[in-house]
C-alpha cells in the first residue's frame, strides 16, 4: 500500500531545517547519559563556595564546609528553627540585626550583605534547578535525586527571599535564616564530599517545605516528623514533578513519565495547587 509508513517516499528531497534539528537532538539523547545529580550540584555550587569563604571570613564564621558539617550535626528541629541564632551567639555575628550585619560586613564589597546574598541565591538556585531538571530528558534510571535537589534549591530560594523581606519586620527572620542555613548545609555536604542523595536529603526537602510554610504564616498540610522515609521520598518526587511541569513546556502526562509520578497523581496535585492559588 502506498500509505504504508515503512515505505520510502519516491522523492523525499532535502530535509527541512526543523527536521535536522529534531534528528540531531534525538541522536544526542540516544547517545548521552545523564550527569549524576550530585555532579550537577557540585558544578553549580563550587564557584559560590569560594565567594562564601570570603564572606564567612569577613563575618568571623568558619569555612562553608566546616560550618555545614557543624549544622548537620544537630537535630533537624534545631537546624531548621534556631541555627541562625546559635551561630550568631556563638561567633558574635549580628545575623539577626540588619544594621549590625551591615557593619560586620564592612569589609565586603557590597552595601547590603543580606540582600546581596539573597539575590545571589535566587539567581543561582533557579539556574541549578533548571540544570538538574534538564537531566530528566536523558531518562536517568532514578529521577528522584534530581527532583530532590531541585526541590531543596527551590525551598532555599523561598527561604532566602523570605528572610530578606522579613529583616527588620515582625516576621520570623530567625526561622527563615535557620532554614536557609539548614538547606545550604545539606547542599554543601553533597557537593563537597562523596555523599549521595539519600533518605536524609529527601527528609530535609520535606522539612524545608514545612518550615518555610510555618515561618511565613502558612498552614502546612502535615508534620514531617510523622512521615516515614519512604513517604518523604514520594512527597518530594511529587513536589519535584510540579517544578518540572512549571519548567518544561510539556503536557502533564509527559512530565509524569519523565519524573516517575503517576499521571493521575500529578494532575490531582496541579488541581489542588490551582485551587489554593485561586483562594489566596
Amino acid at each position: 500500500m502506498s500509505g504504508d509508513p515503512t515505505e520510502e517516499p519516491e522523492d523525499a528531497g532535502e530535509p527541512e531545517d526543523e527536521d535536522l534539528v529534531e534528528n540531531t537532538v534525538a541522536a544526542q539523547l540516544e547517545t548521552e547519559d545523564p550527569t549524576p545529580a550530585e555532579a550537577v550540584l557540585e558544578a553549580g555550587l563550587s564557584p559560590l563556595l569560594s565567594l562564601g569563604s570570603q564572606a564567612t571570613g569577613a563575618l568571623g564564621l568558619p569555612e562553608p564546609t566546616v560550618l555545614a558539617d557543624d549544622v548537620l550535626s544537630h537535630p533537624a528541629e534545631e537546624r531548621f528553627r534556631s541555627s541562625a541564632r546559635r551561630y550568631a551567639d556563638r561567633f558574635d555575628v549580628p545575623l539577626l540585626d540588619p544594621e549590625g550585619l551591615s557593619d560586620a560586613g564592612a569589609d565586603l564589597p557590597v552595601d547590603d550583605p543580606l540582600g546581596t546574598a539573597a539575590e545571589t541565591v535566587v539567581r543561582n538556585a533557579g539556574r541549578w534547578q533548571g540544570q538538574l531538571l534538564a537531566q530528566l530528558v536523558y531518562e536517568p534510571a532514578d529521577p528522584d535525586p534530581y527532583l530532590g535537589l531541585a526541590v531543596l534549591l527551590e525551598r532555599l530560594e523561598r527561604a532566602a527571599v523570605g528572610a530578606k523581606e522579613a529583616h527588620g519586620t515582625d516576621a520570623d527572620t530567625e526561622h527563615l535564616l535557620s532554614t536557609s542555613l539548614a538547606v545550604l548545609a545539606r547542599l554543601v555536604s553533597l557537593a563537597e564530599t562523596d555523599a549521595h542523595v539519600d533518605d536524609d536529603t529527601y527528609r530535609d526537602a520535606v522539612l524545608a517545605s514545612y518550615h518555610v510554610e510555618v515561618a511565613t504564616d502558612g498552614e502546612p498540610r502535615f508534620d514531617p516528623s510523622e512521615r516515614t522515609d519512604a513517604e518523604c521520598r514520594r512527597i518530594v518526587r511529587l513536589q519535584g514533578a510540579l517544578l518540572a511541569f512549571d519548567t518544561f513546556d510539556r503536557p502533564a502526562d509527559e512530565v509524569a513519565a519523565l519524573t516517575g509520578v503517576g499521571p493521575e497523581a500529578l494532575l490531582a496535585a496541579l488541581g489542588r495547587r490551582d485551587t489554593a492559588d485561586s483562594s489566596t
